[in-house]
């Protein structure tokens, strides 16, 4: 069984992470579901497919990818 799925990613790079995150957040875009990736450079916030024409994320690379889900981890791995 796999707790991995299809997702599109904002490309967000680290040092501008916190905010954008947020405001991403805050409209309701992020997919709460799927786990932010990240590496050195960049953090990868899954967006919900209703938003991904939003003005609100023009300018930001998407880029499509798996995501592991967060409804099948337990609270301890969290």
């Amino acid at each position: 069984m796999s707790d991995l799925r299809a997702v599109t990613f904002a490309k967000i790079p680290v040092d501008e992470a916190g905010p954008v995150i947020r405001d991403l957040m805050r409209r309701g875009y992020v997919d709460l579901h799927a786990k932010i990736g990240k590496d050195d450079e960049y953090r990868y916030v899954p967006i919900l497919p209703e938003h991904l024409g939003s003005d609100a994320l023009s300018g930001m690379e998407l880029i499509s990818g798996e995501a592991h889900t967060l409804d099948r981890r337990t609270p301890q791995e969290r």
